[in-house]
């Protein structure tokens, strides 16, 4: 339970008439978010390993939602309790994967009739490169909601004085694995650093399998893994934030340094970027696995003016009005509403 989601949730609840009820998986050590995100939702269930099926049903058989969101097709627990719902609910499929031809992709492509689309009546998707994975599984335009993650508008959104806290710094925000393309940042920050007289230095923010490759690293700050509560100080301190992932279906991190202010340096491979940034405008987009352009573009950003980099501040600000918790939450209502007979009265996720 992510300090984003939690932010959309809590807008979600100030719609007239919405009762909400959450069932999620428990925090783990890479991101152990703080408890307090998920606290205020009652009902609610943690699970850990796999959720245990005959609590979901109770509870579900309790709160008698009108609307289910669940996250993705995988989780065994939730597909047994939509099957055995006791009346009918809007079942929103939550997915943010962009097709990609995986093997396991065509599995799911290949056996949607039988296994995906029966249980669901909505896809609810972050972007375009999700619809084109939607439509494959069965979901019409018309059965398919845009708009699915949002940062917390509010939080990130900096204050009077963040010029004044603005160090030219780059920053990196996400799990430390090599899906997210650390190994290059790591490599594309050495060439930066050596090619450059006055180096920006590099702030390092989250924990996983590969915070050791960090340490002790010239010009680098590892600050571990952060709360959502305390990111956004974070980011208005920083100018860019780098986003150089392998794969990722979306990247809510980019919505939030948009809203910060910050320059983002993003791979092609991540979902958000199509939405986010504009190569040049407000920030730039490089080849996934290519130390050597996300250098280059971050030398880019180094040579700028202050009165260039605020340029590129102020547009990324402009970019991120796209999406907020208030309009996520409204449309959210309008949208289940259309596509139900009768009132929505409670929103179950």
């Amino acid at each position: 339970m992510s300090g984003y989601f939690s932010a959309c949730l809590r807008a979600l609840a100030t719609q007239p008439g919405i009762d909400l009820c959450l069932a999620f998986r428990s925090a783990q050590p890479v991101a152990p978010f703080d408890p307090a995100y998920s606290a205020w939702i009652n009902p609610q269930y943690a699970w850990n390993l796999a959720p245990n099926v005959p609590k979901l049903e109770a509870m579900l058989a309790e709160f008698d939602p009108d609307a289910i969101l669940v996250s993705s097709w995988h989780i065994g627990g939730y597909r047994a309790a939509l099957k055995r719902l006791r009346r009918p609910a809007t079942r929103v499929l939550c997915m943010d994967n962009q097709w990609l031809a995986t093997p396991k992709q065509w599995l799911g492509r290949l056996t949607w009739r039988q296994y995906i689309r029966p249980l669901f009546d909505i896809a609810f998707v972050p972007g375009d490169r999700q619809v084109a994975f939607a439509n494959r599984l069965g979901f019409g335009n018309s059965h398919v909601l845009r708009g699915l993650y949002c940062a917390d508008t509010e939080a990130f959104t900096p204050p009077v004085d963040a010029p004044h806290l603005r160090e030219r710094i780059f920053l990196f925000v996400g799990r430390l694995t090599e899906i997210k393309g650390l190994v290059i940042l790591m490599d594309a920050y050495e060439r930066y650093r050596t090619g450059s007289l006055r180096p920006w230095s590099l702030r390092i923010v989250g924990s996983g399998p590969l915070s050791s490759s960090v340490e002790g690293r010239p010009g680098v700050e590892h600050l571990g893994f952060v709360q959502p509560a305390d990111l956004p100080r974070i980011m208005w301190s920083a100018t860019s934030l780098i986003l150089p992932s392998n794969f990722e279906p979306w990247g809510v991190v980019v919505h939030e340094g948009t809203i910060a202010g910050l320059i983002p340096i993003c791979s092609d491979r991540v979902g958000a970027a199509v939405h986010l940034v504009q190569d040049g405008y407000n920030g730039y987009v490089v080849p996934a696995q290519s130390p050597g352009e996300l250098a280059a573009a971050m030398q880019r950003v180094a040579c700028k003016s202050e009165s260039e980099l605020d340029r590129m501040r102020h547009a990324s600000q402009q970019m991120s009005t796209q999406f907020s918790t208030d309009r996520w939450a409204h449309y959210l209502v309008e949208m289940l509403a259309e596509r139900k007979p009768r009132s929505v009265a409670h929103a179950n996720s």
